[in-house]
Order: structure tokens, then sequence, then C-alpha cells
């Protein structure tokens, strides 16, 4: 038997509180049909893993053999900082360490995020940069911790980012994220209807 709910009102209802909700979620396959904040939630995003096809089925994150499928379903094969799709990328994509290694970062589910190479190899052991307006250090943005649409948008042409917070300004200096391949891939990306993703705010 099956049933469809929303999971907003299924989490936000009287019957549903913080101590029930991990075991009635073990009964639950979520199946995500429209871009929403899930995976950010600390009991949900332990079922972020989605169907791919891959014969792993549907598990949470840290069940999966391979990480590097299970982060690529998650992030549905976007760059977690530019968000150039692995399909029309410039190189190949990799799963980075949030908190790098060699400073104390685990490799558990919560410190890994799915980078393009471009990306990954600008950040490479940064955890803060420069904000270029309050010429302060900051940190990063944290696609674990972090909503993209709070610290980033798209110009009006969709083809540049631009950072709204200080952490997004910095993020943009220190891992590139205008790099000219990624401005002319947009730009082409866009002439085809294939970008911006559909869940990404535009300047307007």
């Amino acid at each position: 038997m099956f049933k469809s709910i929303n999971l907003h009102t299924y989490v936000g209802n009287n019957f549903s509180c913080p101590l029930w909700q991990p075991k009635s979620l073990n009964r639950v396959i979520p199946i995500v049909v429209s871009p929403c904040v899930w995976k950010f939630d600390p009991v949900i995003r332990r079922l972020q893993a989605l169907p791919s096809g891959s014969g792993e089925g549907v598990l949470p994150v840290s069940e999966w053999k391979n990480h590097n499928l299970a982060w690529a379903s998650v992030a549905q094969g976007y760059c977690e900082y530019c968000y150039c799709h692995e399909e029309f990328g410039t190189g190949p994509f990799n799963i980075e360490h949030i908190i790098p290694y060699v400073f104390g970062g685990s490799g558990d589910i919560e410190n890994l995020a799915l980078s393009c190479s471009g990306c990954n190899g600008h950040k490479f052991t940064k955890m803060e940069a420069i904000d270029p307006v309050s010429e302060q250090f900051v940190p990063l943005f944290n696609p674990r911790k972090q909503l993209w649409q709070e610290h980033f948008f798209w110009n009006e042409s969709a083809t540049e980012i631009i950072g709204s917070t200080p952490t997004g300004r910095a993020t943009i200096d220190a891992l590139q994220m205008n790099r000219l391949p990624l401005l002319n891939l947009r730009k082409g990306m866009v002439l085809l209807g294939q970008h911006p993703p559909n869940n990404l705010p535009i300047v307007g």
C-alpha cells in the first residue's frame, strides 16, 4: 500500500514530534517530485539518496557502497557550488571534503559535497576567504549547512553568479565561480533552455 503525503505537512503536524520522526521515517520511502529543502533537515537528510538505477536501491547515503554515486544522486548531478551539471561540465566531478581532511575534516556524509573539478581545485584546502566588500575573512559556503539561494543568485542573463552575503561573495572569488569556461558554458546552456536550474533565484 502506498500513500502520498506532503513532507512539510508531516514534519510540522502535531502528531509528529522529533522523538517519533526517526522511527516513522524508517518506514517511509521519500520520492522527491519538486525542489525543496528536505536534504537540510537533520532527520530527513539521512534518507536523502534517491533511486538512480545504479543497483543500490533507495538507501541513506551512508549505506551506499559507492558514495560518489550517492552524492551525484543527492545533488542531482550539479556542482553544489557553481551549479554546473556534470553532463555538460568542463571536467570530471569529485566528492570533496567541505572541511579539508588536512584540517581534521571527516569522511562522514555531513562533510562531503559534489563539486566540479574547477571549484574543487580552486577551493583546495580553503575554509575561509576575503569578502571583497568588507575586506574581512569570512567562512566559505557550506552546502550541507547552508542554502545556496540564501547566499547567491543569478544575474538577469543567468550567466553570472552574484553573492548576496559576505560568505557568498567570498566563495565566488575564492572558487572563481564565474571563470570564463563557465560563463561560456552558461551562455550556450541558456540558449538551449538548459539553464539555470529551476529552483535557483534570478535577480529581477
